[in-house]
C-alpha cells in the first residue's frame, strides 16, 4: 500500500458543485502542488477560508499573491493521475490510499466528480481514507480541525503560511503518523485499514 497525504482548496464549501482550486500532497519525500483554474468565482466563505480568489480578468490570486503557473483543470488533474502512478512505480497492482481531512463528505466526492466532469480516467486501485474519522476516537476536546490536531497531538502552534499548502499536507501527515504510532499502537498501514468506515474506493463516490 501507499499512502498519499493531500490538501484540497475549492471555490466553494458546497461539495456537489464546487471546483478545486488547488491540490497539493505528500508521499515520503515526494511533493505535488498544482493551482487550477475555475470558471466563475469564489464563493466568499471558501476565499475565507483558503485564502483564494479571481479578480476581472481571470486571473487567480492567493493571499494577495498571483498564481503561477496556473493549469486547465484537466490538466492538473492528469497531472495528479501521473504523481499517483509514479508513487506505485506505475504498478496498478499497489494499492493507494489518499488520505484527507473530511475525505468522505468532502475532498473524496470532489475529487471523484472532478475526474468524471474533465474526461480523465481515475487510477485504478485508490481508496480515499478520512483523516477526520481516524482522529476522532482520540480527541480530547471536541475540534478535529487539522489546525487543532497539530497542536493537540504535536503539540506545536499552528503558524503555517496560509501559501505554503506542501507544508499543511506534511502536518496531516505527521498527525496521522502520530495517531497510529502513539494512540493506536499499530503500524500506519494497519491504522490506515484498521476501521473499514475509514477508506472507500473512489468510485463509492461517483
Amino acid at each position: 500500500m501507499v499512502a498519499v497525504f493531500a490538501i484540497f482548496e475549492t471555490s466553494s464549501i458546497d461539495s456537489s458543485d464546487c471546483q478545486i482550486v488547488r491540490i497539493s500532497a505528500v508521499y515520503g519525500r515526494e511533493t505535488f502542488d498544482v493551482m487550477m483554474q475555475i470558471r466563475g468565482d469564489l464563493d466568499y466563505r471558501a476565499t475565507a477560508f483558503n485564502g483564494f480568489t479571481k479578480a476581472g480578468d481571470g486571473t487567480l490570486w492567493h493571499c494577495g499573491q498571483q498564481c503561477h503557473p496556473v493549469h486547465s483543470q484537466r490538466q492538473g488533474l492528469e497531472k495528479l493521475a501521473e504523481f499517483i502512478e509514479e508513487c506505485r512505480d506505475n504498478d496498478d497492482d499497489v494499492q493507494v490510499n489518499i488520505v484527507a481531512h473530511n475525505a468522505h463528505v468532502f475532498s473524496g466526492r470532489v475529487l471523484t466528480r472532478a475526474f468524471n466532469e474533465n474526461d480523465v480516467d481515475f487510477p485504478e486501485n485508490v481508496f480515499f481514507t478520512d483523516s477526520l474519522v481516524l482522529a476522532k476516537p482520540f480527541t480530547v476536546r471536541g475540534s478535529r480541525r487539522l489546525r487543532d490536531l497539530v497542536e493537540d497531538f504535536l503539540g506545536r502552534t499552528w503558524d503555517i503560511d496560509p501559501v505554503d499548502s506542501i507544508k499543511k499536507a506534511r502536518c496531516l501527515k505527521n498527525v496521522v503518523f502520530h495517531l497510529a504510532r502513539n494512540c493506536a499502537n499499530e503500524r500506519l498501514f494497519e491504522f490506515l485499514e484498521r476501521d473499514s468506515q475509514t477508506q472507500f474506493r473512489h468510485s463509492a463516490y461517483a
